[in-house]
């Protein structure tokens, strides 16, 4: 269900590109992104700086290019052609201008009032920042401390390799420190992480590490095209555009994928906890506690490090004309909110300024654990209550989900229009991101239908329900159905921009779509691991995926500082096209993947040791006193 995508999604992206105005109309219009040589310019110890220059006309009724100007602006799925966003070497662009002027803006505004007077147009900058060839952001304390931490922690592992590596730990430091050093050593991981731990259930769900890779591969391919229209666009016609290429609806429905992770992850809690608890009658609240603290500790120390690097020296690795718009004001957000990713309540504290904003899934994943817990702690206890409350939370998520939607009049989709995507207005500064897509009800489909798909597996995973051939097409014509038709027949009819769009089936949609999604996924998933055959099976159990499935979560976290970096080193405008994203996605999926085995093996892997070593010694502690 996965690779498919990928296949489909490789296609060169096709559409039909309406051009309201002819080449020669469009030849004077000013370019909306323009940016100077960088390099040069800081070779000449020049002044570079960025501004937006709001254009007006400077007769009353303006001229007929105003007037081009005016009606491309007016639709909201261009770019604001009266607003040019500028980037310039002002010793260059404009060498009558001083540049250590205390009027410096109005300076700069009657050179280009002079550049396209001519046009009959003049304007008024704004949002003027300028630098020099010293950084913006000089080393500082945190930083020297983040670099500290960061040379003994590796000193220390180097040491726990080296004495891994010529003598036995556990026979020098003994049985319980000797444990401790080792799950610090690189050898040692390195062999953890490409070992199969044989087992029923490791062999029968062994497809979720494949659907883990194949989905953080969608993934990092919709964030590489956000990442593109985020900065500069060269070709600005192909992203005006976007609604008119069918295969946007991919892009405008990347949330749906994140379900997926959703479902697997409460899929495999409520197996795991029904599986250890099959002889009891109940599961203790001590035991939810522990889990709970379990996940925590399990997840935060890699999550720590990457924010440290964010919040520190990774503003200190380049420069560019769009590195202090993105990578430092990143910085600024992590300096000022780290505490709320740390808590994972940072889709809730200022989420306007989210530190590292694809980490919401993992705020939301926090905050519905202890809720699934519960849940699964009275499946377990009251067990005819069962679908009850599975299915009312599936009707409480679906109608609450529906009312936001409904009562804020959001689109079915979030519209991929230019001005929103340029910068980070898409998400940080979008009401229905907030409320819709990272909302609370409205992604609670994904984790309710892992719970109903891992309750069954556990209670049928030895029965053989898929014998006939006939229940073989079914399940496969469901599954595909129901992944790609809620994906493709709504998304085309929501981004036809042509037609008037009900806010009731807008709602339906929003309120419906991740349900029917992840459960799609779910269910084949459980087909597959009652051993049907199919290329499905063959795709996501390929070998490398079990270890590249177990550097989702790594990958998860540091793709993002890898694409902060591109965008952020780039010296020109980028020429959006198709072929060189997918060349881009290659680019960030090894540089991704890399980053992501050092952090795993560095950090995830000594962490979840450390963890398992802790709770051997409180079950041998509870055994003596027992």
């Amino acid at each position: 269900m996965f690779f498919p995508a990928v296949i489909f999604l490789s296609v060169i992206f096709s559409g039909c590109f309406v051009r309201s105005f002819s080449s020669s109309e469009m030849t004077n219009v000013p370019p909306v992104f323009h940016q100077d040589n960088y390099d040069d310019c800081n070779l000449d110890k020049g002044l570079y700086c960025s501004f937006t220059y709001a254009v007006k006309p400077i007769q009353e009724n303006g001229t007929t290019l105003w007037r081009t100007i005016k009606e491309l602006s007016s639709n909201p799925y261009n770019y604001r052609h009266d607003i040019l966003r500028h980037s310039i070497c002002v010793t260059k662009s404009c060498p009558g201008v001083n540049p250590k002027s205390s009027q410096l803006l109005e300076e700069i505004k009657v050179c280009y009032d002079q550049k396209y007077n001519s046009l009959g147009i003049s304007g008024s900058i704004s949002n003027l920042k300028c630098e020099g060839i010293s950084s913006e952001y000089p080393v500082d304390g945190v930083d020297i401390f983040v670099a500290y931490v960061f040379f003994i922690y590796m000193g220390f592992i180097f040491i726990a390799t080296l004495l891994y590596s010529i003598c036995d730990l556990r026979k020098i430091f003994g049985r319980r420190v000797g444990p401790i050093i080792e799950a610090f050593a690189i050898m040692k991981n390195w062999n953890r992480l490409k070992t199969i731990t044989p087992s029923p259930d490791v062999e029968r769900l062994r497809s979720i590490q494949g659907i883990r890779f194949y989905n953080m591969v969608l993934v990092i391919l919709t964030h590489v095209v956000l990442f593109s229209l985020m900065g500069p666009i060269a070709n600005t016609t192909e992203t005006e555009n976007l609604t008119s290429r069918w295969t946007t609806v991919f892009l405008a429905s990347g949330p749906l994928c994140v379900s997926t992770f959703f479902m697997i992850s409460s899929w495999l809690l409520i197996h795991g906890l029904l599986d250890a608890f099959k002889h009891k009658k109940e599961i203790s609240f001590k035991v939810l506690i522990l889990a709970f603290v379990n996940r925590y500790i399990r997840l935060t120390p890699t999550l720590a490090a990457i924010i440290a690097f964010q919040a520190s020296w990774l503003r200190h690795f380049g420069d560019g004309p769009n590195w202090n718009h993105h990578v430092g004001e990143e910085f600024i957000r992590c300096r000022k909110n780290w505490w709320t990713n740390l808590l994972y309540i940072h889709n809730f504290v200022d989420p306007g300024n989210m530190c590292m904003q694809t980490t919401w899934y993992l705020a939301l994943d926090s905050q519905y654990f202890p809720v699934l817990l519960l849940t699964v702690w009275c499946i377990k206890k009251y067990p005819k209550m069962r679908w009850p409350l599975l299915g009312g939370l599936t009707v409480l998520s679906i109608l609450v989900t529906f009312y936001e939607n409904y009562t804020n009049r959001f689109p079915a989709l979030l519209m991929p229009t230019p001005e929103s995507l340029y910068g980070i207005n898409h998400t940080l500064k979008n009401m229905q991101w907030h409320i819709q897509y990272i909302g609370l009800f409205g992604n609670l489909a994904g984790p309710l239908v892992g719970l109903y798909f891992g309750y069954i597996y556990h209670n049928k995973r030895d029965t053989k329900l898929f014998v006939s051939k006939i229940s073989k097409w079914v399940w496969w014509l469901v599954v595909h159905v129901a992944c790609y038709g809620i994906i493709i027949i709504p998304g085309i009819f929501s981004l036809d921009i042509n037609k008037e769009h009900s806010p009731f089936w807008a709602s339906m949609h929003a309120a419906t779509a991740r349900l029917v999604f992840a459960a799609g996924i779910g269910f084949g998933l459980f087909g597959l691991s009652q051993r049907v055959e199919c290329y499905l099976k063959r795709v996501l159990e390929w070998p490398p995926t079990y270890v590249l499935g177990r550097l989702t979560y790594s990958a998860y976290l540091v793709h993002i500082p890898v694409l902060l970096f591109k965008i952020g080193v780039s010296r020109s405008p980028t020429f959006f096209n198709e072929f060189l994203i997918f060349l881009d996605l290659g680019g960030t999926l090894v540089a991704t993947y890399m980053a992501a085995l050092v952090l795993t093996i560095g950090i995830e892997m000594p962490t979840s040791q450390l963890l398992k070593l802790a709770l051997v010694d409180t079950t041998d502690v509870s055994n003596k006193k027992k």
